[in-house]
């Protein structure tokens, strides 16, 4: 029976760093997988570039560069391993530049015999019998070694495979580990959180591979972010997070998503049961794969889409809700005239992208932008008729006519710093280095896609 364990995965893409411990494994098996891929962005003639080292501790000894990957100054592949009591270097084919090359290095049982190979994209480049295949204890892989220059370039997909062809006791294959899962969720405002606990409920740890959590998210949900003390990687085309090779559940492992509800896609009937179903698998030493299932219910209940205002006879650059972004001045300004009474105030604006604002004059309906030349800031009025500008002197707004507007401003204004957010679904865009969402609820903010949504505005409503 052939078993495939999975000791060390890392996905995502990283710079090559000299003395870049990756991982220690405890035991190295004799039958093994190792791939990844590289693209170099430089070639050198000042030394040799160490991609990976598999190393005892030391670098030239036996099993001390089992394997150690190199680009010379050539930019020719070097592969050296512990084959047949020595250390093999083989030279291999050159490695393009700002280019991905898969690079795959096995050692593998066939009949009685162990055969070391290296192939490179898909394509086998060298193989060889071992007749001195060894297991070794405590192994640390660098990405890159403390002793050569670090590949100008970056890495990424790196697993390393546990290969084991003994045959397996039928007490291991049937043994089920011993797991309570709890699974339960909130809903605030549009953003659902979902906290799914593992533990064993005993002072016992249960030894898990490849675990897998797969949650089934409804059309009107998109998964923002994730959180969770243990290596989970995420399937971007699926809501699934996967955590090769072996997990020790001794203590509670909590995995955690967000995902934002997005109000456009969500059912007819505003008032319903949400349900986000959850599968857990995960597998035995031997391979067998269990599965469970949970499921988490929450009554919700969604505002009815407010239908648009349409106003005749105003001017083409007021709204009743939206922001303007100062890319000059890094402010984000907010102006709300559509639910306003006339002795309120409708526009603000705040220098520290949300947290602090500041209000505008009460006769400010809407924000238009900044005169790209001479930096004099425009406005609609509230009345959504009358054009307005800030006067620097005098420290106030002005009143100019619809044809001093249109033949001396309109064509110096940008507006692409200018958003519309009248409509109730879920409007995302990028002003300045964040991204910005506006909805039913007001205006949101987050540094990165893989954050949460912030809330930093909330709309005035009838």
């Amino acid at each position: 029976m052939l078993i495939l364990v999975t000791l060390f995965s890392l996905v995502e893409e990283i710079e090559v760093i000299k003395n870049h411990v990756l991982t220690t494994l405890l035991s190295y098996p004799k039958e093994y997988i190792i791939s990844f891929e590289i693209k170099p962005t430089s070639y050198t003639n000042l030394d040799w570039q160490n991609i990976l080292h598999f190393t005892t501790g030391n670098d030239i000894g036996y099993a001390e560069r089992n394997p150690a990957i190199f680009l010379d100054t050539r930019g020719i592949l070097f592969i050296m391993s512990a084959i047949n009591g020595s250390t093999i270097a083989t030279e291999l084919i050159t490695i393009p530049l700002n280019t991905w090359t898969k690079v795959v290095i096995s050692q593998l049982l066939f009949g009685e015999s162990y055969v070391y190979t290296i192939s490179v994209n898909n394509s086998v480049f060298y193989t060889t019998f071992n007749n001195d295949a060894r297991n070794f204890s405590n192994v640390i892989v660098y990405a890159c070694d403390n002793w050569y220059m670090a590949l100008i370039g970056t890495i990424r997909s790196i697993t390393i495979i546990q290969v084991t062809t003994d045959a397996i006791p039928e007490h291991a294959l049937l043994y089920h580990p011993k797991l309570i899962i709890n699974f339960n969720g909130f809903l605030n405002s549009t953003l659902l959180t979902l906290n799914l606990t593992i533990n064993t409920g005993s002072q016992l740890s249960e030894n898990v591979y490849n675990l897998t959590i797969g949650y089934l998210m409804p059309s009107f949900l998109k998964l923002t972010l994730q959180n969770s003390q243990t290596r989970f990687v995420r399937d971007i085309s699926r809501s699934y997070f996967q955590c090769d090779g072996l997990t020790v559940v001794n203590e509670s492992i909590i995995h955690s998503v967000s995902a934002i509800v997005i109000i456009s896609n969500i059912p007819s009937n505003r008032q319903f049961t949400l349900s986000v179903p959850a599968n857990i698998s995960f597998e035995n030493y031997a391979g067998t794969r269990w599965v469970e299932f949970k499921e988490v219910r929450i009554e919700a209940q969604f505002p009815e889409k407010t239908p648009l205002l349409i106003l005749k006879n105003v001017l083409p650059e007021s709204y009743g809700r939206g922001v303007y972004w100062d890319s000059t001045n890094l402010h984000i300004y907010v102006c709300m005239n559509q639910n306003v009474v006339s002795t309120e105030t409708a526009c603000y604006y705040s220098k520290d992208e949300g947290k602090h604002w500041k209000d505008l004059d009460i006769c400010v309906g809407s924000i238009i932008g900044h005169h790209s030349i001479t930096r004099e800031l425009y406005a609609v009025h509230k009345n959504r008729k009358t054009y307005l500008k800030f006067h620097g002197t005098y420290k106030k707004w002005l009143a100019l006519t619809n044809n001093d507007y249109l033949e001396q401003v309109h064509r110096y204004i940008e507006s692409s710093r200018r958003k519309n957010l009248e409509d109730d679904s879920d409007q995302v865009f990028s002003l300045g280095t964040n991204q910005w969402m506006g909805n039913y609820y007001g205006l949101f903010v987050r540094k990165h896609s893989t954050e949460a949504w912030v809330q930093i505005v909330k709309w005035n409503r009838q």
